[in-house]
């Protein structure tokens, strides 16, 4: 297949390029440490979501310098915020009708009243004096509100997030998280590892929490939930009990830029009562598949590992058997070490450019005792396919699970993103043996479903490669996802079978 002329592939990108963003207030650029500038678009850090740094426009906007100060939610006393229709909407009503927890910052009607106390806990009232509950809201978000309860005078406080997390908690009880059929993820009398709270899925935009065993990390991804964090963690100890010995905070993912709000991480809870300073053990032992993976909680990227991946694994594993696979920012080698162990690979390549996490892989393959099928090198993922590519090696199944590049919905960093993405996909597949597997994740709200298909079927195409589409990634169980927003979703998976 010869080379696309330049013309026609600009005309395609056109249509890539089609879909309609609107960007955020205040926001410019991604921070120079998450993407290198230089013109190939080589990411200089692969191992998830880069702090904020550098002399770029985003990093000279004024965020906090630490966590903003806690609330005590008084329903009397709260302010109200009042939505209207926007302009030629067609939508606000239905919007209303099917009790959406968003509320977009076109639909504030007294904007200016409430910036003074942004980030806050609000009633929400229409033009007509109808209630349509109590949230969180913010000035520096296209979101600006989130809803958290349909009664307007609930009070927000401990006792209502314990009865969010309670239910959260029995609604995972029920649930298989993958083909064991096992109740969330644990032995029968076992420490439970599972996403325990998902933002809008469970009726709390905004928040994050994920469970180790006894250990909870919680993100706060909006400014109003960050100032209830006292409240959070005395409700989780209310609901777990005993069974709690410690609470961190990661909050230092970068689309928290997204509300202006500053980038830090803390332990602000310890079954024993020790002073933050005296910090408990924070590396946790994750069993899944059969294997076991150590991470750090707080030095990971997101809160220490992928629990969304779960099923993605699992289908990995049921294609592996005798093959060759490449695990591309493999971190700790769950793909990897999984397809080995479980899938019976007949080799694995786990790449990734962070050494400690390649050393805990190497202890997880070890553990699996498959550490003669499973190699381990640090490089940058775009260097190592090109090599591949000159010493035209390729393997069997390639799996490119990249950070998330759009961290920042606007148009810069989707430009950008988009770029990457599609360079990424277009070298793996070049890697893929005929007859092999792309496994495609891309982690990021900021693509709808048919936009990112469109860039994984020209990076396709580009590296002169046919192919179908065989896999496409489920929700994982403990990720419940909003009725209302199913484009909420972040974790896009899917597999392709490639030809020549």
């Amino acid at each position: 297949m010869p080379p696309m002329p330049a013309a026609a592939r600009r005309r395609r990108n056109l249509r890539v390029h089609s879909l309609p963003f609107q960007p955020v207030r205040g926001v410019a650029h991604l921070p120079h440490d998450a993407v290198d500038a230089n013109p190939q678009g080589i990411p200089q850090r692969e191992d998830g979501e880069s702090p904020a740094g550098g002399t770029d426009e985003a990093s000279a906007l004024a965020y906090p310098s630490g966590p903003l100060p806690t609330l005590t939610d008084d329903p009397s006393t709260r302010p109200t915020l009042r939505i209207r229709p926007p302009e030629g909407s067609t939508h606000f009503d239905l919007s209303l009708a099917n009790k959406l927890p968003w509320i977009y910052s076109n639909e504030v009607q007294n904007f200016e009243e409430l910036r003074p106390l942004s980030p806050c806990i609000v009633n929400i009232f229409d033009s007509e004096g109808t209630g349509h509950g109590v949230g969180t809201y913010t000035i520096h978000s296209l979101i600006a509100g989130r809803v958290v309860s349909d009664n307007a005078y609930m009070p927000v406080d401990r006792a209502f997030l314990a009865g969010k997390i309670r239910r959260a908690m029995e609604m995972r009880r029920h649930l298989p998280l993958g083909r064991d059929r096992r109740a969330i993820q644990r032995d029968d009398h076992g420490p439970v590892f599972c996403r325990l709270v998902n933002g809008e899925g469970d009726d709390l935009p905004g928040l994050v929490i994920d469970r180790y065993g006894s250990i909870c990390v919680v993100q706060h991804l909006t400014g109003g939930m960050e100032r209830l964090r006292e409240c959070i963690v005395g409700a989780l100890v209310d609901v777990m009990g005993g069974d709690l010995t410690a609470v961190i905070h990661r909050n230092d993912s970068i689309r928290r830029r997204q509300e202006r709000l500053a980038l830090w991480k803390d332990m602000p809870y310890q079954k024993d009562g020790s002073s933050v300073s005296d910090v408990c053990e924070t590396t946790v032992t994750i069993p899944e598949a059969g294997c076991s993976f150590q991470v750090d909680l707080m030095d990971s990227p997101s809160t220490g590992w992928f629990f969304d991946r779960r099923p993605v694994r699992e289908e990995v594993a049921q294609l592996a058997k005798g093959k060759t696979v490449l695990d591309l920012f493999s971190y700790v080698g769950a793909f990897g070490v999984t397809a080995a162990a479980r899938g019976e690979a007949s080799k694995v390549t786990c790449v990734d450019s962070h050494a400690p996490y390649l050393q805990r892989g190497e202890w997880a393959a070890q553990s699996a005792s498959v550490a003669d099928r499973v190699l381990f090198q640090r490089a940058n993922a775009f260097k190592y396919l090109q090599d591949a590519i000159d010493q035209r090696l390729q393997w069997d199944i390639v799996i490119a699970d990249p950070p998330n590049w759009t961290p920042l919905i606007h148009q810069t960093a989707l430009d950008r993103g988009e770029q990457l993405f599609f360079r990424l996909f277009n070298l793996a597949a070049k890697c893929v043996a005929p007859d092999g597997y792309l496994v495609a994740l891309v982690s990021s709200r900021a693509f709808q479903y048919r936009h990112l298909m469109q860039i994984l079927t020209e990076a396709i195409y580009q590296s002169d490669r046919k192919g179908v589409l065989v896999w496409e990634g489920q929700v994982s169980p403990d990720h419940p996802i909003h009725i209302g927003l199913p484009r909420s979703k972040e974790l896009h998976t899917i597999i392709f079978r490639l030809t020549q």
